[in-house]
């Protein structure tokens, strides 16, 4: 598990008292200290990859009773190196601290409703290459003029789809396969930092619907393939595998696939206009006897925050011809296995 520390206490001078919530607020006027401790944990099967936990930036909040922020910092570059950050003369009362690590800039959200509200963008404000924003919260009360301790956990937002393994399961008649490429599809754009952003039917609040290009006007023959029709959010949502296997031949390059959390219950059924919510897809494209083929694996029990999905998929016959349409038994079998990056609990299914 990797710890940061923080020791955070935060400063008030006379002219900053009308805007506290005078109801929290004990007599002493000298105020004391807050040691905040956060840290990012680390799994124990669905270990982070690459820049997965790094932190290049940490925003503190500090909010009263009354909603309204209290105290402000972001940590400066030294700061962050050191793993501590010093702030004086917390007044007595009850508080709420955010840490919110790789976010927005936060330092004009003045009400705890405002900071809750704020949206953060799939694309902008995740990256494989550089980091993934992250949260965490708890309660503290500071009395006395000493210190008061609070130990605060961070999250990604995001949820993670891991491609283990892709092995084919053709009869041997067919020959080899090639796999093409592999997206995301129905993948949630938006959430906010509160975590309750529902993304509902509207289009613009989801990437690669229903496994087509996304445009101003949808059409069901622009299916995504990286080239004429690209995928919304590629460094998330797509990948190129271009491996030709053998009859028992296996490719286990293993490919990483992020979205918001997606709790909708409908199932994907094709290319339907006008767009609704439904469940998000993993679509794997392969090639065999001249054809074209779409495997989807639809996470059929959602996507949680913060949570891995392990995926092997075998291919045994003809896929659907539709991205967005489950495949006719007999010619998929995949093994789902998921694992959260915190506490690891799994589970297997078969298609």
């Amino acid at each position: 598990m990797k710890r940061i520390n923080f020791l955070t206490s935060v400063c008030a001078a006379a002219a900053l008292l009308a805007a506290c919530d005078a109801a929290t607020l004990a007599p002493a006027l000298d105020g004391g200290a807050i040691t905040i401790e956060f840290a990012v944990p680390e799994a124990t099967r669905a270990v982070a990859q690459g820049n997965e936990a790094t932190i290049s930036d940490v925003q503190l909040l500090l909010f009263n009773q009354n909603g309204s922020l209290y105290k402000f910092h972001s940590l400066t570059a030294s700061e962050i190196s050191a793993k501590s950050a010093s702030l004086t003369n917390v007044l007595n009362g009850n508080y709420t601290v955010y840490v919110v690590a790789n976010g927005p800039d936060l330092s004009g959200k003045s009400t705890l409703e405002s900071f809750l509200a704020t949206a953060i963008d799939l694309e902008t404000c995740n990256s494989p290459s550089s980091d993934f924003v992250m949260e965490g919260h708890g309660d503290v009360t500071v009395s006395g003029s000493g210190t008061t301790n609070i130990s605060v956990s961070i999250s990604r937002y995001v949820s993670r789809v891991v491609l283990k393994s892709i092995t084919n399961g053709l009869p041997s008649a067919y020959g080899s396969l090639t796999v093409d490429r592999v997206f995301l599809s129905n993948a949630v754009r938006v959430q906010e930092i509160g975590g309750d952003c529902d993304p509902g039917n509207t289009p613009g609040n989801w990437y690669n619907k229903e496994g087509r290009k996304d445009e101003s006007t949808r059409n069901a023959a622009h299916i995504i393939n990286g080239s004429t029709y690209t995928a919304s959010a590629p460094a998330l949502t797509f990948a190129t595998i271009g491996t030709s296997l053998a009859n028992g031949g296996k490719w286990n390059g293993t490919k990483y696939f992020y979205a918001y959390p997606n709790d909708s219950a409908a199932n994907p059924d094709g290319f339907k206009e006008p767009f609704a919510a439904q469940k998000s897809v993993l679509v794997i494209v392969g090639t065999f006897g001249g054809n074209t083929y779409y495997y989807p694996v639809i996470l059929r029990n959602g996507m949680d925050r913060n949570t891995s999905y392990e995926i092997s998929a075998t291919i045994t016959g003809a896929g659907s011809d539709d991205p967005n349409k489950p495949v006719t038994s007999g010619s998929l079998r995949v093994t789902v296995s998921i694992d959260n990056w915190i506490d690891g609990t799994t589970y297997t299914e078969t298609f």
